[in-house]
């Protein structure tokens, strides 16, 4: 989501109007500051500014279907986030089969409660946070996955494994961004069972 002045600046060159595309349930721009100026100039959508009820506003086209998400998935966030209006595009039944298979068979989405069982850390130099407990279950579910479907991705090898790097496996987890910058492709992993 770009911030506030961002927009604002690319606006104030247009000649007619200015068209604004992007998700105002989108989560707004990570912040680190606490300064309520800083807040209200860069923590906030400009659908937060220009239109606060996207969904009952003449000047807002919602697109209604979902195109990425399995069908769980989309289900979850249609209900959560856009009062059962964002419905499965008939292409994410395809995505069924990967949902179908472990650590969590059926399930497209699996929470992990680790209330007062973790808590966040800085690294030194660092302004990003990570939590090393929650890394390790998060490593402990992807190699149980990864070992629950080795034999296929040994089938298609040379197809990269997208695994982020995490505690116990040289690394930590910082916040969405910055976790993806950390991303490596891995061409093959064996892990002993």
């Amino acid at each position: 989501m770009a911030v506030l002045p961002a927009v604002f600046l690319a606006a104030s060159r247009a000649r007619l109007q200015v068209v604004v595309v992007g998700d105002p349930r989108q989560l707004p721009s990570i912040l680190s500051s606490r300064n309520p100026v800083a807040k209200k100039i860069m923590g906030r959508s400009i659908f937060e500014v220009t239109v606060p009820d996207p969904c009952g506003s003449a000047l807002v086209s919602m697109l209604d279907t979902q195109y990425r998400m399995a069908p769980e998935i989309g289900r979850l966030v249609s209900g959560l986030f856009y009062q059962g209006g964002l419905k499965n595009a008939e292409a994410t039944e395809e995505l069924g089969p990967k949902t179908a298979r472990e650590p969590f068979p059926g399930r497209g989405v699996a929470v992990v409660d680790l209330a007062g069982k973790s808590r966040c850390q800085r690294a030194p130099n660092s302004k990003s946070r990570f939590n090393e407990e929650s890394a390790r279950v998060a490593v402990a579910i992807a190699i149980f996955a990864y070992r629950a479907v080795a034999d296929d991705l040994y089938s298609q090898r040379g197809r990269p494994l997208h695994l982020g790097q995490a505690a116990g496996m040289g690394g930590y987890v910082a916040n969405p961004s910055a976790f993806e910058r950390f991303q490596r492709d891995v061409k093959d992993v064996r892990l002993a069972r």
